[in-house]
């Protein structure tokens, strides 16, 4: 049970975040991102760079990064990842809810089970 938990805990940590522009799918396509968001920017030579965005120009994409203004040209990137936290909180309460009925109804069973056994 301990390992099932590990692995379900390993996914939604896992899936806190959202791809929204892949090179090899969007082909320069940045309609998805939108000013004012903070974003994670996988760049040349794999470089990761996170960056709330301040506008979208042309060729690059400008935003404010520890507080610098910072500019990424569009031809380098190949990866741009949304944080999720809302959506991670709310899966991860809910699983939380459902272990505590399961264990509440498993501890129940047994206590039924324990009065209606006959004495040998």
């Amino acid at each position: 049970m301990k390992n099932i938990l590990f692995i379900f805990l390993l996914f939604q940590v896992c899936s806190c975040t959202t791809n929204k522009y892949v090179a090899k799918t969007d082909a320069q396509d940045f309609g998805k991102l939108r000013a004012g968001k903070n974003y994670t920017f996988f760049h040349e030579n794999d470089l990761k760079t996170k960056m709330m965005i301040s506008s979208i120009e042309k060729d690059s994409i400008i935003g404010l990064r520890n507080q610098d203004r910072t500019a990424l040209s569009k031809n380098t990137i190949w990866k741009v990842r949304k944080f999720n936290a809302a959506g991670t909180a709310v899966l991860i309460g809910g699983i939380a809810g459902f272990i505590a009925v399961t264990a509440v109804i498993a501890s129940t069973l047994q206590d039924i089970g324990k009065v209606f056994t006959p004495p040998q």
